[in-house]
């Protein structure tokens, strides 16, 4: 049974507060969803270049030197080399869904910052104004979070974001009492 009056729409206006202080979970999937889509970004960057690189470098010696130097015929080798280990590169972001995951990285980034922000927008409102609103942005921070589990979030990441966000709100961490710095 739901508390009457005032005192809800304080718990509520406490609950839109917390949420903006703390950035419990939306702050913490925010970090942990920029990071991740950073990282794969880097890394599709990377394969997409050794992909290109190697066809390249092969044609303008070929066009250089002549395709009869044993320059070119040593570069051919090298590149063959580098082809078979860009491939299995390949096949590995292939099967591991890199372009899926970057996708959903910064689509999940995107819409927990807009969460955080109407949140924090929320909590500066008066009491009366936020009641409706704050059912709407709970019930998507809810179906948001749903999602972003599906995505899986490792411990690492966590900890990282938890690190994270602790040092952006100047908060103590619940479990050692300590404030991060660094």
């Amino acid at each position: 049974m739901r508390p009457g009056g005032n005192c809800w729409i304080r718990f509520r206006s406490y609950h839109c507060y917390h949420n903006r202080l703390s950035g419990k979970n939306i702050c913490y999937t925010v970090i942990c969803f920029t990071r991740r889509s950073n990282s794969l970004r880097i890394k599709r960057t990377i394969l997409t270049f050794f992909g290109i690189i190697g066809p390249i470098l092969v044609g303008a010696a070929a066009s250089s030197f002549g395709v009869d130097s044993v320059f070119v015929k040593i570069l051919i080798s090298i590149a063959g080399v580098v082809c078979f280990l860009q491939l299995g590169f390949f096949a590995w972001a292939l099967v591991s869904g890199w372009d899926s995951k970057f996708e959903y990285a910064i689509e999940s980034a995107q819409s927990n910052n807009e969460l955080f922000t109407e949140f924090e927008t929320l909590a500066k409102r008066s009491a009366d104004d936020i009641s409706k609103k704050l059912e709407i942005l709970l019930e998507r921070n809810r179906a948001q979070e749903a999602r972003d589990m599906k995505a899986g979030i490792s411990e690492k990441e966590k900890r990282f974001a938890m690190r994270s966000a602790l040092m952006q709100f100047r908060k103590k961490c619940s479990l050692c009492g300590l404030e991060p710095k660094s």
